[in-house]
């Protein structure tokens, strides 16, 4: 007994690219995430543990925004400061990938560290053409995902 085979629709096929290229450009940005990171001692949370839970404020437009608001899909936190080059490197590069995935495929928050004006880190993304969400932390959020080296990503 043969079993039909039916052929994928274009909307399907362009579906299985798009999460092809979105695990594809999450593993290789955790992974140069991971070997920035263990290149010294880490804590980080562990893998299949939940991400804690967080609400910060939107520098571009003064909007608050929760990890719960983005529920069941792929996102990428990256944690940074502005005086860090492989930061500023790395806000580029999730540019780039923002570019290249729908919003409804997956979600970049960039968290800086610093605790820098939101006006000062709004002219910093802007200056570089950053469009995905900067988030100001004052260190709480940081500290709940243990961040003790930038550039760090979830």
């Amino acid at each position: 007994m043969t079993e039909e085979v039916t052929p994928l629709s274009q909307a399907e096929m362009n579906r299985q690219s798009r999460r092809s290229l979105i695990g594809l450009a999450i593993a290789l940005l955790v992974g140069g995430g991971i070997a920035l990171t263990m290149s010294s001692t880490t804590n980080l949370i562990e893998g299949g543990t939940e991400a804690p839970s967080f609400s910060l404020v939107n520098v571009a437009d003064g909007e608050q925004v929760s990890l719960e608001s983005h529920r069941g899909k792929v996102v990428i936190i990256d944690f940074w400061s502005m005086t860090c080059p492989p930061c500023v490197r790395q806000l580029t590069e999730l540019e780039a990938l923002r570019e290249q995935i729908p919003e409804e495929d997956l979600v970049i928050l960039g968290i800086n560290t610093e605790g820098a004006s939101h006006q000062l880190i709004r002219d910093f993304g802007q200056g570089r053409g950053v469009r995905y969400p900067l988030l100001a932390d004052r260190g709480s959020v940081s500290d709940s995902y243990r961040v003790n080296r930038l550039p760090t990503l979830y």
